[in-house]
């Protein structure tokens, strides 16, 4: 008599079972105390990693501020003229 083995089916996976990957938001913050010398990007605008978003001034230096990955600029938090804090979000990347 030979024995017969079930094996498990898998059901078919629906739209309620499949995971998409959510969009996650960078957010790129001041690391010192500065006030903002120039904006370079605008909302919606893509920017390469590396690429500069915003230069701060301090102390006579000018410091750009890099995107630290590639993405599409969700929001600009900041003006020419502002003074930003350490932490304060200067850029959020979408």
């Amino acid at each position: 008599m030979a024995v017969r083995r079930r094996t498990a089916r898998r059901a078919a996976p629906t739209t309620a079972s499949v995971l998409t990957p959510k969009s996650v938001a960078i957010e790129v913050k001041a690391e010192m105390v500065a006030s903002v010398f120039r904006v370079l990007v605008a909302a919606g605008a893509p920017v390469a990693a590396g690429e500069a978003m915003v230069i701060l001034e301090s102390m006579k230096m000018e410091i750009p501020v890099l995107a630290d990955a590639a993405g599409t600029v969700a929001e600009v938090c900041v003006a020419e003229g502002d003074v930003v804090h350490e932490g304060d979000v200067l850029v959020v990347l979408g």
